[in-house]
């Protein structure tokens, strides 16, 4: 398959609002009070056409941020990200339509103000994707295409419900002719049985459109029934990164086997809770060496002080972990193997 999404060291920083105790720590240091937040740090992977890449890991792991930089909403640091050979963003602009994304709320990423024929045709007009005299048919074969009523096509979005709402913003990232979807925990808002029929929704289109997609979630249940390969998040960097199957049956990075054992399951009797140990640390701060290593149990010197690098632990399948090559003195065999359970 060939390659359409290369995303190469990407980093991105935010400037956070400097606070009056800043100013009077950076005037005791005696430099400017300056406070960066590192949401994504130096991520790098490949997407052939055709993929869905899950993109997993807590709140505050810089998984939509990553999301945002793909789509091109936000320009990286450093870094760059290439769709199909060519730069996302060039310049502070976005160079393609052809990538887009579709957000976790759709009552605030819909126009209030605009009818749906306007929020979804809008786009295709501008990029001359559409004449302005066809748009109307255009905009009712996409509402029809997503499984909305064309009818409604002039009712605004406070007029439906939330599954329609994300449906209608479904049908306007499609009406953009995309290659590449960024699904932003697209069905986090809805209730149970509404994201089933948008997953589901997805998943045709996907069949149906040969869409390749980002699918981002901390629900690892979603991310595996939809999603090819995995990434696995922490901290702004990717910890893991693997097929789904493998992902689920041998999770190769402390951090994965954390989130999976946290995950309940039906039908395996009582048992105990193992909550992961302390909190994420701030991405003002963040600690040196693994990220994780102030939660990991299986940390050691090295961790605290050495950036582990992604590199394959089995074919397809790549972890940052100091344990992959005994540099913690457990070893893979004498640590994560020992803990292996059985695929769920």
């Amino acid at each position: 398959m060939s390659l359409l999404l290369d995303i190469q060291h990407v980093t991105k920083r935010f400037a956070s609002p400097v606070t009056l105790g800043d100013r009077l720590a950076g005037i005791v240091r005696g430099r400017p009070a300056r406070r960066l937040v590192h949401a994504v740090n130096d991520v790098s992977l490949t997407m052939p056409r055709g993929e869905v890449l899950g993109l997993v890991g807590e709140s505050g792991c810089g998984k939509s941020t990553l999301g945002r930089v793909i789509a091109g909403i936000y320009e990286p640091t450093t870094g760059e990200v290439l769709f199909d050979g060519a730069p996302v963003m060039r310049g502070g602009r976005k160079r393609t339509p052809r990538v887009q994304m579709i957000h976790q709320d759709p009552f605030a990423s819909l126009d209030p103000r605009m009818k749906v024929a306007e929020t979804v045709g809008e786009g295709p007009i501008a990029h001359g994707i559409v004449p302005r005299a066809g748009s109307d048919d255009y905009v009712a074969g996409m509402l029809d295409r997503v499984g909305l009523n064309p009818a409604l096509r002039n009712r605004f979005p406070h007029q439906f419900s939330g599954g329609q709402r994300q449906r209608v913003a479904i049908a306007r990232a499609l009406a953009m002719k995309p290659d590449l979807l960024v699904l932003d925990e697209p069905v986090a808002s809805l209730d149970v049985s509404i994201q089933a029929q948008v997953l589901n929704l997805f998943l045709d289109l996907r069949r149906d459109l040969g869409l390749t997609g980002v699918f981002i979630s901390h629900d690892l249940g979603v991310v595996r029934h939809v999603s090819d390969r995995v990434a696995i998040m922490y901290l702004g960097r990717v910890v893991e990164l693997a097929p789904t199957p493998l992902i689920y049956a041998a999770p190769a990075h402390p951090y994965t086997r954390a989130l999976l054992d946290s995950v309940p399951r039906i039908g395996q009797g009582r048992g105990v809770f193992r909550p992961i140990r302390g909190e994420i640390p701030s991405p003002l701060a963040p600690p040196p060496g693994c990220h994780f290593h102030p939660r990991c149990p299986h940390a050691g010197p090295r961790c605290r002080a050495e950036v582990p690098l992604l590199k394959p632990v089995v074919p397809g399948q790549a972890a940052a972990c100091h344990l992959h090559d005994g540099g913690v003195g457990l070893g893979v065999a004498g640590a994560l193997a020992a803990e292996q359970r059985p695929a769920a």
